[in-house]
Formats: structure tokens, sequence, C-alpha cells
């Protein structure tokens, strides 16, 4: 099962040309033997970033999925400080562990497996 993983990882590592690290429960589902339902992945950029420079970069990451025939959703995970849904704006100072994200990709690829990729 972890051979799974590191074939994920270096797939995504391949396609982004980014050191993203798998998080969450696709570690958690294959140390207990379960097959993951989706993969995590988080690449840590750090706070010298913007919101706008975050976004721009997980869109090229989109571009390069889609060439491979992947359907992909972009979106301002957290960092912009809205909820998707309504267009409300959040408190900053209330929303801490939110807007740790700056933005989010969903990625299905070909063969159905799906992936988050998060930049924080």
């Amino acid at each position: 099962m972890f051979t799974k993983l590191k074939d994920v990882q270096q797939t995504i590592r391949g396609v982004t040309g980014q050191p993203y690290t798998l998080i969450g429960g696709c570690v958690r589902d294959s140390q207990w033997g379960v097959p993951p339902k989706d993969y995590d992945a988080a690449w840590c950029i750090g706070p010298d970033y913007s919101d706008a420079e975050a976004f721009a970069i997980i869109e090229t990451h989109a571009m390069a999925f889609r060439d491979l025939g992947a359907v992909v959703t972009v979106y301002m995970a957290y960092g912009q400080g809205f909820n998707l849904e309504s267009g409300e704006m959040l408190q900053k100072e209330a929303d801490r562990f939110t807007l740790a994200f700056y933005a989010c990709l969903k990625v299905q690829m070909p063969n159905r497996e799906e992936y988050d990729l998060l930049i924080s």
C-alpha cells in the first residue's frame, strides 16, 4: 500500500515540478491497509507569497493536469478569507486555521483517482 502512496506522490511531483507531500487520510488509511478514497497533498510555500501568487501557481498546476486528461477544479481554498458558498467575507482573526491555506486544486485523473492539492 505504501508503494501506491509513493507512486501518487511521484505523479503529483512529476506533473507540478514541486515538492508536494501526501498528508491526511490517505496516509492513515494506508497504514491500516485500507485503500484511500482520495489523496491529499500539501506544498508549504511559506508566508512570502500573496494569495494571488499562490493562486497563479495552482492555475499552472491545473493546466498541467488538464494536459493529461484530468478533470480539474481550481479554487481559492481559504487564503482569500471568504466563504466560497455564500461569498461572505470571514473575519481573519476568527478564522486562523482556514487561512493557513492559500489555494486548492481538486483533480480527478483519467484512472478515476482523486487528488486534492493544497498550497499553504
